[in-house]
């Protein structure tokens, strides 16, 4: 199974669990991580991308979260950092640091 269709399985879930979609004016939009470090948002109406952003600052992310109520993304690195990346520039700021 490659890395794409992966995302797109966990994609669904969290739309399902309506965790990552947020409404706009053009339906529905998730949000997904594929490779190391690049995120895509997709318009579930189509399934189709709609934009690509390599996220700055960070050599790999293990996992995304995208806040509803705020629009906040949060990544979690494989250095166990928190960060918050913008959604227009993709630049990554650590929050938080877990302990191992």
């Amino acid at each position: 199974m490659t890395n794409f269709t992966k995302t797109l399985l966990v994609t669904s879930a969290l739309i399902t669990a309506g965790t990552a979609a947020q409404a706009d004016d053009h339906g529905l939009k998730a949000l997904g991580l594929t490779g190391d470090k690049t995120l895509v948002l997709i318009d579930t109406a189509t399934a189709k991308v709609t934009k690509t952003m390599d996220v700055q600052g960070v050599d790999r992310l293990l996992g995304i979260d995208l806040r509803p109520n705020t629009g906040q993304i949060i990544g979690v690195t494989a250095e166990h950092a928190i960060v918050e990346i913008d959604a227009e520039t993709g630049k990554a700021t650590e929050i938080s640091k877990m302990d191992k």
